[in-house]
């Protein structure tokens, strides 16, 4: 049997479920186009390579079931809804403008 670093292997395992899921999505859904699929693709790929270097913020109940870590936080990911997941990706990934908005703090604060 041919071994891979369990990154890579998760990393793949990852990456032919989501072309899986949107392959799926796509006959169901014809009017998704590839190049949304593929966005939501590259998308689930970065939150599960955030999210495995990040057991921490991972839910406890995907945490607490049994299996290696990958197949865990792939099946979280795998969970979210395509609005939640977005939202997830945007607080991680896209850099805010301002983090704070309103009135300066005085000097002294």
């Amino acid at each position: 049997a041919i071994e891979c670093p369990t990154h890579l292997c998760s990393s793949m395992a990852f990456t032919a479920m989501s072309r899986m899921t949107a392959t799926v999505s796509s006959s169901v859904r014809p009017e998704l186009s590839t190049r949304t699929a593929s966005s939501a693709g590259r998308r689930g790929e970065a939150l599960f390579d955030h999210f495995i270097n990040h057991l921490d913020e991972v839910p406890d109940e995907y945490l607490r079931a049994t299996g290696e870590d990958h197949v865990r936080v792939a099946d979280y990911v795998s969970s979210m809804t395509d609005r939640y997941a977005i939202r997830v990706y945007e607080n991680l990934f896209v850099p805010r403008a301002w983090a704070f908005v309103g009135p300066k703090p005085s000097p002294g604060l």
